[in-house]
């Protein structure tokens, strides 16, 4: 006999025993391959030699809704574990089953919660997995040792296995029991082994199983090169024979599996372990090859596999970078790609670590547990986040809710999923939720989990990838915690408010304001004392207790503030002297005091109120000290004395912080017409002016004071039209208002008025000469800008050709030096960098940064950053050249209109040639390199010796410390934009020139 053992965990296991009855078959030399630790040679004494190769197979129950039994062969012995119920770590078990010789070989029926078990001897032993077992029956004690627990009380809650038949193989098999293998049930009544004969040849061997009679009948034998097999629950043998070739036998005949396109199924490589499932509904063969290839059909889809088990939602698999992944069987085979070491998303939860060289040995296929193997032999019990999801998301949908809370609470699964599952269904049964939980303290704990973000869109959105498409608009809550609780609250009051009083306190305190007076006045209305004071402290618990006596208070029930005051830690002398003075006040001015007290300033507000006019005096230092101006004003009567002062506050408070033109509203509105005049003078309305000073009982001289104070802020205002206008209309001044037009460079309504008042002489005495003075001012402010511009732009030009002569410098220097150097000495980059300034400066807005960042640019020759602030002077008179258009067409028209057309020309010409130039500069300036000089230095096509050439060539460049430029840099490195319009031109001019 050749015994061939395997040892873990402190434990030797006989796994294999051969028996040689012939002298011919009996080896006289055995000798394990030099490669391949699973191939084992042996020498007979007639010269043959025979070649045996194992390979590990894990007897697992799949049966559905057995308790997912495992079978570990240790010789005589078939140690059991029902992993549903229980994870006992080999040696140990759950129960034996002792046979009178070695075990060869087992199968688990697809179709029924059996076994069989192929010995030694060629006998075959089936068995029935009973939950009806008595512990101390006789069958049990004769067929099953049970060793986890027994005999002291315990009860057993998994199911045992119960001898249903002994079988003899047939003679022609019987000969050569050592040869059989690979026993598969494949019905109620056929058997399936694999057998080889003298000559090395395999073949398939079905057998019919009579259980009545214990018989075995061979019905049917085929020729094979087979490597493994596995049964499904449709009654079909699926074959892969040494090529990778994968074949079906189906009642008596074997046809080749064939995929959805019609060809034959061939694995590029034999697997040494197939299973059949289904994906998106398509059945599919995985195979595992021995080296760690997985295939599903002939989609290769890892490469590192280490092993791998089916559930009834997801194909799980371990891999070699030390994780489990959950690939979800609702997943089409044409989308199945190969597989990523990392997650797809943050959120996805079908990739878990696992220790070091775990390799799965089951897993509950209707469940959530998976039982891994670590190398030393010891077994650890996981639930993967994708399989404990699956399973609530199952649970939820046939309204199982108890079944899905305790499956969440056990796992820390957000609450909120059920809620957030089917928001529209779970209203609709939100009884039916509330009569399976029961337990206050589950319905509490769902209560305080509630949020107003949506699971199914955040952290669990990888399972509900396709809920926007799924969920119609109106299921969307807009306050979904409110809604719940509203509909929770409903539900407890219906069912049973005294039961549920604790839950119903709950909800009020979760809502989005909560609504802790609605709480306290419930307990208040409670007539059992006990039940007051329970619920109470309850509350007390859930919110902090000088909240609490705040709303008491707020409630203006003393009986009520002095129940939750017993519940807090404060001194009775800390509230009982102001309780008791607040008591002897008068209705309103008591709820003043307390509202007052509790810093609700409004309601106060409404409360004192009621006691005008004796109490105005705390009224009016209220509005101002809580600028209550507002709401003062609504309340009061329009026409009292007591509005009128608080309108006359309130101005003085506008006019304080400097928001004149509302502050002469509210003045004018109090008849305080003077300190109105005063204000809108101020902010410029001089409409509005106007009318308060005509409702000022004023002398003639007088008024036209004010005018004309009103016209000489406008004017600083820079509103001479406006200015004008008062002194034409209101003071009858209308040289003045001449005058005015003319120093605000408004022509053509000077003209209007010299016109309309018959001053001519004007023209000659101020208007020419103004014009002639502004022409002279914008022919100077054009040579001049035209002037700084070109000198700015001969100056940067040479800046910028000596920073690239030296930045090439440096980048032949680069690169003469060995790049590993750079790899491991990241400090080491060719120059000195720049400090950063920004370390305190995240608090600033965009716009101050620019400005700080602006502040360092210099134009002195050789400063740090003189190419930015070249740029940034250019672009500013760039602008300022553009920005003139406007104001040189009024003045050409005005020239043209008194025949100074020579002039005229002149001013026409030299700002065309200004924007001429200044419009080729543009692009000699801002060309690409400057451009695109902010620009990542980094991308897919740069390398390290790149990247750090242009860091180096950027520390030698004076245009910034960082390899991506700063917003200010940015904005001015980008173009001014000049506008093409050339209708401030004057076409009879231009035919002049």
């Amino acid at each position: 006999m050749f015994s061939y053992g395997q040892q873990k965990n402190y434990h030797w296991y006989l796994k294999q025993a051969l028996e040689f009855h012939t002298e011919d078959t009996k080896p006289q030399h055995i000798s394990w391959d030099q490669l391949d630790a699973t191939v084992l040679y042996f020498f007979s004494s007639a010269g043959s030699l025979t070649k045996f190769t194992f390979d590990w197979i894990t007897h697992a129950n799949t049966y559905s809704g057995c308790d997912h039994e495992v079978a570990v062969v240790d010789g005589k012995k078939l140690l059991m574990t029902p992993f549903r119920v229980m994870t006992v770590p080999p040696p140990m078990c759950a129960y034996s089953l002792e046979f009178t010789s070695p075990v060869s070989s087992l199968s688990f029926c697809q179709s029924e919660n059996k076994m069989a078990v192929l010995l030694n001897n060629g006998d075959v032993a089936t068995y029935i997995f009973d939950n009806k077992f008595d512990l101390q029956s006789d069958e049990l004690q004769k067929g099953v040792t049970v060793q986890a627990a027994g005999g002291t009380g315990f009860k057993i809650n998994s199911s045992l296995p119960k001898l249903s038949a002994t079988f003899k193989l047939p003679e022609e098999l019987s000969s050569c029991a050592y040869s059989v293998r690979h026993l598969n049930w494949l019905s109620q009544t056929l058997l399936c082994l694999f057998r080889s004969d003298d000559s090395g040849r395999s073949s398939l061997c079905v057998l019919s199983v009579d259980e009545q009679n214990s018989t075995l009948r061979l019905e049917n034998e085929k020729n094979v090169d087979l490597v493994t097999a596995t049964c499904t629950s449709k009654g079909r043998l699926v074959l892969q024979y040494n090529d990778g070739s994968v074949w079906v036998y189906t009642g008596n005949e074997y046809s080749a599996y064939q995929l959805g396109n019609g060809s034959n199924l061939v694995f590029p490589v034999a697997c040494q372990s197939i299973q059949v499932c289904t994906f998106d509904d398509q059945e599919a063969v995985v195979g595992l090859s021995q080296r760690y290839r997985l295939f599903v059909n002939d989609k290769e889809i890892a490469t590192n596999c280490t092993s791998f088990s089916i559930h009834d939602d997801f194909l799980l698999l371990t891999t070699h970078s030390h994780t489990i992944r959950c690939i979800n069987r609702a997943t089409p085979l044409n989308k199945l790609s190969s597989l990523s070491d990392g997650k797809t998303h943050i959120f996805d939860e079908t990739v878990r670590r696992v220790e070091r060289g775990s390799r799965i040995v089951t897993c509950v296929s209707d469940g959530t547990s998976v039982i891994l193997q670590m190398p030393r032999g010891n077994l650890e019990g996981i639930h993967p986040r994708a399989l404990v999801l699956s399973t609530v998301r199952k649970m939820l949908d046939r309204l199982a809710y108890k079944e899905a809370f305790l499956l969440m609470h056990r796992h820390r699964i957000n609450m909120n999923l059920i809620c957030d599952h089917d928001r529209k269904c779970f209203l609709q049964n939100v009884s039916l939720f509330i009569e399976q939980l029961q337990s206050t303290t589950y319905l509490n704990q769902f209560i305080t989990d509630l949020h107003e973000e949506d699971v199914t869109q955040s952290m669990y959105t990888a399972f509900y990838c396709n809920r926007l498409k799924d969920v119609p608009p109106g299921q969307v809550l807009p306050n979904k915690v409110d809604t719940v609780c509203d509909a929770l609250i409903s539900s407890f009051q219906h069912l049973n408010s005294d039961k549920y009083l604790l839950c119903i306190l709950t909800a009020h305190v979760r809502k989005s304001t909560p609504q802790l007076e609605t709480a306290l006045q419930l307990i208040k209305a409670l007539k059992d004392t006990n039940k007051s004071e329970e619920a109470l402290k309850y509350l007390a618990f859930l919110v902090d207790v000088n909240e609490l006596y705040d709303v008491a208070l707020g409630m203006y029930d003393f009986d009520l503030v002095l129940m939750v005051a017993e519940k807090s830690q404060k001194d009775p002398k800390e509230y009982l002297l102001f309780l008791n003075h607040v008591r002897k006040l008068e209705s309103s001015y008591q709820k003043y005091t307390i509202d007052y007290h509790l810093k609700r300033y409004s309601k106060a507000l409404s409360h004192i109120s009621n006691c005008v006019p004796e109490r105005f005096t705390e009224l009016l230092s209220l509005v101002k000290e809580q600028r209550l101006y507002l709401e003062a004003m609504q309340i009061l009567p329009s026409a009292s004395q007591e509005r009128e002062e608080v309108v006359l506050a309130f101005a003085d408070y506008l006019q304080e912080k400097k928001r004149f033109e509302e502050a002469g509203v509210l003045y004018s509105q109090a008849s305080y017409h003077q300190m109105a005049v005063s204000c809108f003078t101020e902010s410029g309305s001089w409409q509005q002016a106007i009318i308060s000073i005509q409702k000022l009982s004023l002398s003639s001289s007088k008024r036209l004071d004010l005018i004309q104070k009103l016209s000489e802020k406008l004017k600083l205002m820079r509103k001479y039209m406006d200015s004008a206008t008062l002194l034409e209309v209101y003071a009858e001044q209308p040289e003045e208002a001449i005058t005015t037009l003319i120093e605000g460079h408004l022509w053509e309504d000077s003209l209007r008025l010299i016109e309309r008042y018959d001053r001519a002489d004007f023209i000659e005495t101020d208007w020419k000469p103004a014009v002639e003075e502004c022409r002279q001012q914008l022919l100077s402010d054009i040579s001049g800008n035209l002037t700084d511009l070109l000198s700015h732009k001969e100056r940067f030009l040479v800046v910028l050709q000596t920073s690239k002569s030296k930045a090439d410098l440096i980048g032949e220097e680069f690169r003469d030096v060995d790049a590993d150097m750079y790899s491991d000495t990241s400090s080491m980059t060719g120059g000195s960098a720049a400090s950063t300034t920004h370390t305190r400066s995240t608090g600033r807005t965009s716009k101050n940064q620019k400005k700080a960042q602006r502040k360092k640019w210099s134009l002195k020759e050789g400063s740090k950053f003189e190419d930015l602030a070249l740029l940034n002077e250019m672009k500013k008179l760039i602008e300022r050249v553009d920005k003139l258009r406007d104001e040189v067409r009024s003045l050409l028209l005005a020239m043209v209109k008194v025949n100074q057309l020579q002039a005229a020309t002149q001013l026409q010409e030299v700002y065309s040639n200004a924007l001429s130039s200044a419009i080729a500069l543009v692009p000699q300036v801002w060309s690409s390199e400057v451009v695109d000089s902010s620009a990542q230095l980094t991308g897919e096509n740069s390398t390290v010796n790149s990247i750090l050439e242009s860091m180096a060539k950027l520390n030698i460049s004076n245009s910034t410390s960082n390899a991506t430029a700063s917003a200010a840099e940015l904005e001015v490195k980008r173009p001014p934009i000049i506008s093409s319009d050339s209708t401030w031109k004057l076409s009879l001019l231009q035919k002049l020139m």
